[in-house]
């Protein structure tokens, strides 16, 4: 993580890629997470990490219900309510209702944290380079959908999330319609 001697410091709510890549996270910030986070991280150096920063500059906090739902109906609108766990979602949501900066790796926690207009700092990765809106295309017909569904009304194949393209071959609008298939 890049020096902020100048800065001073700032609010970081921990995703649990944060503590998963081993990067050293400085206790001169105020350090919060969510409960589902905190249950996320199962390997035992990682618990013994998240113990210490407990004990020392970590508050675990509940985001508000309010705040819950603006990030459940910004992620379903730009379709990435299907790559975000509960954990992603409460860690959003507490980055949303605290004014913190968001620190993940997670692409898709990113591109919703950019459009909440939240602060996120990557952790090891370079990080999302624009906004994604996703549909989803059936891997049998080929039929593209605004709405996730595990199963494709028209043929009944799997539907899976996709990035749509625009002629150039760079990430286009996401599809709009009525929602029940068309041929792409």
């Amino acid at each position: 993580m890049p020096q902020r001697a100048f800065l001073g410091p700032v609010k970081l709510v921990l995703d649990a890629s944060a503590l998963l890549s081993g990067v050293t996270i400085p206790c001169t910030d105020e350090l919060l997470m969510p409960p589902l986070v905190e249950a996320e991280l199962g390997h035992a150096w990682a618990r013994r990490k998240l113990e210490y920063l407990k004990g020392v500059c970590l508050s675990v906090l509940e985001p508000s219900r309010a705040s819950l739902e603006a990030v459940k109906a910004k992620s379903q609108e730009s379709g990435d309510d299907v790559r975000l766990s509960g954990a992603d979602m409460q860690a959003l949501a507490l980055a949303l209702e605290t004014g913190a900066t968001l620190l993940t790796d997670d692409y898709s926690m990113q591109n919703v944290a950019r459009q909440l207009s939240v602060p996120y700092r990557p952790v090891s990765q370079k990080g999302i380079r624009q906004v994604l809106k996703w549909d989803y295309k059936c891997r049998g017909c080929g039929r593209v959908f605004n709405e996730a569904s595990k199963e494709c009304p028209v043929c009944g194949s799997e539907v899976r999330s996709h990035r749509p393209k625009n002629k150039r071959g760079g990430s286009g609008p996401r599809a709009t319609g009525s929602g029940d298939g068309r041929r792409p």
